[in-house]
């Protein structure tokens, strides 16, 4: 779908949404990169106002809500509205949560169901079970990632605890 200088297309696979998003000069996080490589991971929050509240609580760093399109709100045609995690973030990647107000379209419940229903279709994919990033500084990200996914425990170096996250050093 296109709306404006932003277009992407995604695939729904249970537990994760993966969605591809169009090159735009326009917007500098859309910008095609050499080598190819992943410029963001969003996560689907609970209300905005209560993750808000959360993220100062944990003292994780973060920027203002920023609605899409701009100016609007849930009750005048606001699509989504996402927070850019500044702790997680760089200039080449951007980790952020993002709250839809599509009402339907992302029912996470009945779309869960559905790929449920049907075994997953031909390829039998009905969620995605662990993210494994790998990072250069693996000590220093397990710390920046701990502190967003607590409770749940990270898996390091061979590790294995309770979370589908692993964050890997880079060979």
């Amino acid at each position: 779908m296109a709306y404006g200088d932003f277009a992407s297309g995604a695939v729904d696979l249970g537990s994760l949404n993966f969605e591809v998003l169009r090159h735009s000069d326009a917007v500098p996080g859309f910008m095609a990169r050499s080598p190819a490589r992943v410029q963001g991971i969003a996560f689907h929050p609970v209300a905005t106002s209560r993750l808000l509240a959360e993220l100062d609580h944990r003292g994780i760093a973060h920027f203002l809500p920023e609605t899409f399109p701009p100016g609007a709100s849930s009750d005048t045609g606001a699509m989504w509205t996402h927070v850019t995690l500044e702790c997680l973030s760089n200039p080449a990647t951007t980790i952020f949560t993002c709250e839809y107000h599509i009402p339907g379209v992302y029912d996470h419940d009945s779309r869960q169901a559905s790929l449920d229903g049907c075994g997953g279709g031909t390829l039998g994919v009905t969620g995605v079970r662990e993210i494994v990033i790998s990072s250069p500084q693996p000590t220093e990200a397990v710390d920046r990632w701990q502190q967003l996914l607590d409770p749940l425990l990270l898996e390091f170096r061979g590790i294995r605890r309770r979370s589908g996250l692993m964050v890997t050093g880079r060979a």
